[in-house]
């Protein structure tokens, strides 16, 4: 039963290991669109409030939001891997000589470099693409790791006895200053006796502070929000009836305020408000699917742009107010996708949405549901883009300028 609890236990880090890396390794790719699509499908993490957040964007892609750090990721994930490949290198050549316990190298001072290595990896990753959910992956790579790690002392000092113990004494088992973190799990020993039991309550406190952690810092992010540039339109449905509008942007570029006042003087806008009960409809907040900026989509490249829109009831005034406190006292009776807006014929006067239009109402859900899973995916495109997208945002409207002219 034992031997197989460990080899359940080994297939379940390398199966972490694998999901920690592709889910971010797929956007590195050219064709990651088809990827993230039909390989690696996290869309279903968005139907249900109770699992959105685990998309949600701890810090916002540092190659979009921080441009001065993202070498640094960058240099930690090729470092990581480095020396995990190094450490590897030296210990399947010894293991073809047979020359038994590797001590030079790498293994001089860290007794398990391929796992400092990919810890090093892990957080240059999480660095890069920072969701929720890869945070969570990457402690439980980190727990994995320190217990298989473990484990592979015991046998060792089994095997090597004595010589082991002095190679213990004298070198790092993961990074320097673990034995802090010793001292804690050898307190751990004394109150727990139970090793099944102190594994479970380390897993548990370790992984409740992370999420702790990640939650402290959304928080912080939502209460900034204010700091995501907006332009503020309306939308007038008819003589009576005229709506709010705001649209978040990068910034606040002639040809994005064009965007803005051309899809509120659109017609098929003003029918979805219409079949969506206008009268339970204050305002309306849009920003463009971030795919648009970054997929290969024949349409994108002749300008036009998938656009979001969220269908609001507030109970202040879109004028005189902040983005921060407007998104406070929302409630979200619909939404809609418009496909193919025309960004290059956005100041013209023909209806600037060219492709289809969808209409998303509560169906089969109750409506205090459907609520939360549109404001929680409004905070995931918050967290994950807000003004990070600018650099992707000018070039695109830099190209679109060039084809005009």
């Amino acid at each position: 039963m034992k031997l197989n609890i460990r080899k359940l236990s080994n297939y379940a880090i390398i199966f972490l290991t694998y999901i920690f890396v592709l889910e971010p390794l797929w956007m590195l790719l050219p064709f990651a669109g088809f990827l993230y699509g039909s390989v690696l499908n996290l869309d279903f993490l968005y139907n249900s409030y109770y699992t959105i957040w685990l998309t949600y964007f701890i810090l916002p892609p540092l190659q979009t939001s921080l441009p001065a750090a993202f070498p640094i990721a960058l240099f930690l994930t090729f470092a990581g891997f480095g020396i995990f490949m190094t450490g590897a290198i030296q210990i399947y050549t010894a293991k073809l000589k047979k020359s038994g316990l590797v001590t030079s190298g790498l293994y001089k001072r860290f007794r398990h470099p391929q796992y400092t290595g990919l810890i090093i990896f892990g957080l240059g990753f999480i660095l890069l693409w920072g969701r929720f959910i890869t945070y969570i992956l990457f402690t439980l790579m980190i727990f994995a790791y320190i217990q298989l790690a473990r484990r592979e002392e015991k046998k060792c000092l089994k095997a090597f006895g004595s010589v082991y113990e002095k190679y213990v004494s004298n070198s790092i088992f993961l990074f320097p200053g673990f034995g802090s973190f010793n001292r804690m799990i050898n307190f751990s020993r004394r109150v727990i006796l139970n090793h099944y039991l102190r594994a479970t309550a380390w897993f548990f406190l370790i992984h409740g502070l992370v999420i702790i952690l990640c939650l402290s810092i959304l928080y912080l992010r939502a209460t900034f929000i204010e700091n995501i540039e907006v332009v503020k339109s309306s939308i007038k449905i008819n003589d009576a009836i005229e709506k709010d509008f705001m649209f978040l942007v990068p910034n606040q570029h002639p040809m994005i305020q064009d965007l803005v006042l051309s899809i509120g003087n659109s017609n098929k806008v003003k029918m979805l408000i219409k079949q969506a009960n206008a009268d339970e409809i204050d305002g309306v907040i849009g920003f463009v699917i971030p795919r648009a900026l970054k997929e290969k989509k024949e349409y994108y490249q002749r300008g036009r742009v998938d656009v979001y829109l969220l269908m609001v009831n507030s109970q202040l005034n879109l004028e005189n107010t902040t983005l921060e406190e407007y998104v406070k006292q929302l409630k979200f009776p619909a939404a809609a996708q418009l496909n193919e807006v025309n960004l290059l014929k956005a100041s013209g006067g023909s209806d600037i949405v060219k492709g289809s239009v969808e209409l998303i109402v509560p169906e089969n859900e109750d409506k205090h549901k459907f609520n939360r899973k549109m404001d929680a995916f409004f905070h995931a495109y918050v967290y994950a883009y807000g003004r990070s997208r600018e650099n992707k945002w000018m070039k695109f409207i830099h190209d679109m300028e060039n084809k005009i002219n």
